[in-house]
């Protein structure tokens, strides 16, 4: 997807990372993922580098980090940048599940941080806005 822009994603990934966290805690995760993804593919310039780091943060929570750099003519307002299913929406899906995002833009460099909890036990994986549970849009 990113390679139709050449835009290259340097990932971060420590070996194992899967393994650290429950279904529920990396369907989360994965729709940060996911939303990242899409807001890399539509404001990110051409021919640059994006990275994504997840991790495992001191507390136990899962940790993204996404960066990109922001065309020139990319909107610059802080909730302005959407794709996928939004970022408003991500920040639904993340506070319900007790977690927490933070994006914004400086110096030409756009942000996106996100916080999971350990999401544990056997109920449905989050739903995306406007998918049923389990199902992640």
């Amino acid at each position: 997807m990113l390679s139709s822009r050449r835009i290259r994603l340097d990932c971060d990934l420590p070996a194992g990372i899967d393994a650290q966290f429950p279904d529920r805690t990396r369907a989360v995760v994965g729709l940060a993922v996911q939303e990242g993804a899409a807001n890399i593919l539509r404001h990110a310039r051409e021919s640059t580098t994006a990275s994504l780091l997840i991790e495992r943060l001191p507390g136990g929570d899962a940790g993204l980090t996404m960066t990109n750099i922001i065309a020139a003519d990319a909107p610059d307002t802080h909730n302005a940048l959407s794709g996928g299913y939004g970022l408003a929406d991500l920040t639904e899906v993340v506070a319900d599940a007790g977690g927490t995002v933070l994006y914004g833009a400086a110096d030409a460099m756009w942000r996106l941080v996100v916080t999971v909890p350990v999401l544990r036990g056997t109920g449905p994986r989050p739903a995306a806005p406007g998918g049923a549970p389990g199902d992640p849009r």
